[in-house]
């Protein structure tokens, strides 16, 4: 070869070499070259994604950049390569950077000669990403598989108007098997007071329209059983077409219950009108003898009173004067008195029961209380009483609460009456009402320095008509009793605390 070939080939060489490395270094893939078990070149994006320098790259061995579970299939195959044999060209592999991170690629491989000896030129695209997204939708997949096929809820997945994707609780609920429900259309399971809805609403959604997501619905199975269910649905992407997924819960007995509660609360509201009219009639009927009663006792005592005025003027033999007066002026008189007291206690029990059963019919409407002017206004209806048993009251700040005014305010009186009624009279009498929250709640307290209660005494306090035998005040026993039931129907509960010779607290918790 004469020296001006040589010089040509050579200058060739360098410009094939230059167009290689030009396009190698500058390629948006990884380019490398092996010969036997070493890397004689990288192209620049290989090194960087390899977290090695060159210089590492081309001073390791090939099998130390393959992960293990691929080595010993990437070896064989480069080696097979280089001695001229037919192997696969195409193939996928994990490698390992520095780092320790592991990458995809996608690879190509080709026998070629480098500097007179076999070598394999691959070329590699990083697939990381691609199969990372994979393995966490196919993680995903699993995760939904696993769920749908042990949730206790209907889950199913809907194109057009059809099911394609059904879990086994879908079955049991609907008497469908899985392929039956595959086929079917799905407004056959719809109940016609809903099936234009749930259709309507199904189309838009996989539409990409807004609508709501959260409704209720009758579905029919396939025995013509009507089931409620409580529907939640979101539009999805199904093998690359729009779609539902809806989750719905079976909320038939729910439902069932519901319905009859709201049968019992109407059966219980018109039971309270008539509960009502009777109180009033029953009122009307009791209340009317007594007044007839009470008057009638007027009536004689007034005759009482001409009667002895009478016999005082006229002249009576001696037998008969004691036979008359003792009658007239004992007898009758306290006869009379044990009638108008009779009378008095009766149309205080009358009373009593009337306001215990318009306790527990009354309809509760709780609104946010000013407790401080509440107990203010309280106190002020009994500064009389106050005063005149020279008490002294002691008011701090006070919480509000969220109650029925005519009830709290019913309560407040109950104990501050209370407090009143059983003072111990040796000694000046102190109350005071006190307040704090905890909790979500407010806490009241009524405080007095009283006779106190005793302990085997103190559950019983609360139960109607419950009386303690002091003789320092009357009733009938029903205002603690009260005070309890007005606390439970708002929401609260009342307790006390108390010591005999010293004085009682009662705790009435209401929600703030």
């Amino acid at each position: 070869m004469t020296s001006d070939c040589q010089q040509k080939l050579e200058q060739q060489l360098r410009e094939s070499e230059e167009k290689f490395r030009n396009l190698a270094e500058n390629a948006n893939l990884l380019i490398v070259i092996v010969q036997g078990t070493r890397l004689i070149y990288a192209n620049p994006l290989f090194v960087m994604i390899s977290k090695y320098s060159m210089d590492e790259l081309l001073a390791m061995e090939i099998g130390e950049i393959i992960h293990p579970d691929f080595r010993e299939m990437v070896l064989d195959r480069s080696r097979r390569r280089q001695l001229g044999e037919e192997v696969e060209s195409h193939y996928e592999f994990k490698m390992v950077a520095k780092d320790g991170g592991e990458l995809w690629l996608d690879f190509s491989a080709a026998r070629a000669t480098y500097f007179g000896e076999p070598a394999v030129i691959g070329t590699a695209f990083d697939e990381t990403q691609r199969k990372v997204g994979e393995q966490n939708l196919r993680e995903s997949e699993e995760m939904f598989r696993l769920l749908a096929e042990n949730a206790n809820a209907v889950i199913g997945i809907i194109q057009g108007k059809n099911f394609v994707y059904v879990n086994p609780y879908l079955e049991e609920v609907s008497e469908y098997t899985r392929e039956e429900l595959l086929k079917i259309d799905l407004a056959q399971m719809l109940h016609p007071e809903y099936r234009q809805m749930v259709l309507e609403r199904a189309m838009k959604r996989q539409m990409g329209l807004e609508v709501p997501s959260k409704y209720q619905f009758i579905m029919i199975t396939k025995s013509g059983t009507e089931r409620w269910m409580d529907f939640c649905a979101a539009r999805i992407f199904y093998k690359g077409k729009p779609g539902i997924v809806g989750i719905a819960v079976d909320v038939t007995e729910s439902k069932q219950f519901e319905q009859k509660l709201t049968r019992l609360k109407d059966d219980l509201e018109n039971k309270n009108k008539e509960l009502e009219s009777i109180i009033g009639i029953v009122s009307h009927d009791l209340r009317s003898p007594l007044v007839n009663i009470k008057g009638f006792a007027e009536e004689v005592k007034k005759d009482c009173g001409d009667l002895r005025d009478v016999l005082a003027k006229e002249s009576l033999n001696e037998k008969a004067r004691k036979i008359i007066d003792p009658i007239v002026t004992e007898s009758l008189p306290e006869s009379l008195g044990f009638i108008e007291t009779s009378t008095v206690s009766m149309s205080r029990l009358i009373e009593s029961l009337i306001q215990v059963a318009r306790v527990g019919i009354a309809v509760v409407k709780a609104e946010k209380l000013d407790t401080n002017l509440l107990v203010a206004e309280v106190i002020s209806g009994f500064e009389f009483k106050i005063k005149q048993k020279h008490i002294e009251v002691e008011i701090e700040e006070l919480p509000q609460c969220t109650a029925d005014k005519t009830q709290a305010t019913q309560i407040i009186t109950n104990l501050i009456d209370n407090a009143i009624k059983y003072l111990d009279p040796s000694r000046p009498g102190k109350i005071r009402v006190s307040g704090k929250v905890k909790e979500g709640k407010a806490t009241y307290c009524v405080e007095d320095n009283g006779i106190g209660i005793p302990s085997d005494k103190q559950e019983k306090i609360f139960e109607f008509f419950f009386r303690l035998e002091t003789g320092l005040a009357g009733g009938e026993g029903i205002g603690l009793a009260m005070v309890k039931r007005m606390a439970q129907r708002n929401g609260g509960r009342v307790c006390l605390d108390s010591e005999p010779g010293k004085g009682s607290r009662f705790f009435v918790e209401l929600p703030v």
